[in-house]
């Protein structure tokens, strides 16, 4: 019979979530990561074989949770509304909590997924929500949605490198603005 887990499994993906997050994949050590996580280093690869293995579950966990919250935002019937309140979670993150650490998905796209194919298809799979539901809105073209991802992606990488709230709220407003006009212009007669 095996011997219970002395850990709950989502306590360490939330610790090496903080790690990978506010440190980045390369600066994540196993010295800190057992650290944080309260597991030894022969426990942490018997539970998830590598510090890669690790890293893609926390994208998991990371992109499941995160990315279907996101996506709840995006409402079909509000669009313009619902497009500001999306994207104006960044600039407000930074503005009420001082958060800056951006998107683990985000962060990952430009930290790792050039040398990693399995963390970019990750970071990929992740987004597909959010771009699955801006398809839902009235007159959204390919185009537009994968604009506005960009945004939402730019934003993050904003947040993280120290830019302001406010240089956030002028790319928002431009782009929820134009999304409006586009919109308006495709269901004129």
């Amino acid at each position: 019979m095996a011997r219970p887990l002395a850990y709950n499994p989502e306590d360490v993906l939330q610790s090496a979530k903080n790690v990978f997050w506010t440190r980045g994949y390369e600066a994540a050590s196993l010295d800190v990561l057992t650290r944080e996580t309260g597991l030894g280093k022969s426990s942490l690869y018997h539970a998830f074989g590598s510090k890669h293995a690790l890293y893609l579950a926390v994208l998991d966990s990371y992109g499941k949770e995160e990315m279907a919250a996101a996506a709840s935002i995006l409402d079909p019937t509000e669009p313009v509304l619902s497009l500001r309140t999306f994207l104006s979670s960044i600039p407000n993150a930074v503005r009420l909590h001082g958060d800056r650490r951006g998107c683990l998905l985000c962060n990952a796209s430009i930290d790792v997924a050039q040398s990693h194919p399995d963390v970019a298809a990750r970071v990929k799979r992740h987004f597909s929500p959010v771009l699955d539901r801006l398809h839902t809105f009235e007159g959204m073209t390919n185009a537009q949605a994968n604009h506005i991802l960009a945004t939402f992606m730019g934003l993050q990488v904003m947040a993280r490198g120290g830019f302001g709230p406010d240089a956030m709220d002028l790319i928002i407003d431009e782009t929820v603005s134009a999304f409006d006009r586009a919109r308006r212009a495709a269901t004129r007669p």
